[in-house]
């Protein structure tokens, strides 16, 4: 077992030093980043039509919310309502750099980018 994971891991590291030079420097580590991205963006974009709406970005929310007791979820119902519309308009007021109601994989990656500076 262990000498699969140490082929595994040796194959990962492999996989991630881009240049081969035996070490995973910032550029290498920052395009593979941006490669998880845009498979997060793939996995998103529900309908596959090259962009992000606000009711994919709210599946992938409601996706991953935390587990709440049902009277904690009760008392605090009407204000994650207004606080999930009102994010999701924040999200995509950041993200829609042309303002035309989706996002596209170069405004998901270009936000990505300035927050990995």
């Amino acid at each position: 077992m262990l000498n699969e994971e140490s082929v595994l891991l040796s194959d990962e590291f492999a996989a991630m030093d881009l240049d081969s030079n035996g070490s995973i420097d910032f550029e290498e580590m920052r395009q593979l980043i941006r490669l998880e991205y845009r498979d997060l963006f793939l996995d998103l974009d529900k309908d596959v039509d090259g962009y992000l709406v606000t009711t994919e970005l709210s599946s992938f929310q409601s996706d991953f919310e935390p587990v709440v007791s049902e009277a904690c979820e009760k008392a605090l119902e009407m204000e994650d309502v207004k606080a999930d519309a009102r994010e999701l308009r924040i999200v995509m007021a950041q993200l829609d750099e042309n303002n035309d109601k989706k996002i596209s994989l170069d405004e998901f990656l270009n936000n990505q980018n300035e927050s990995m500076h």
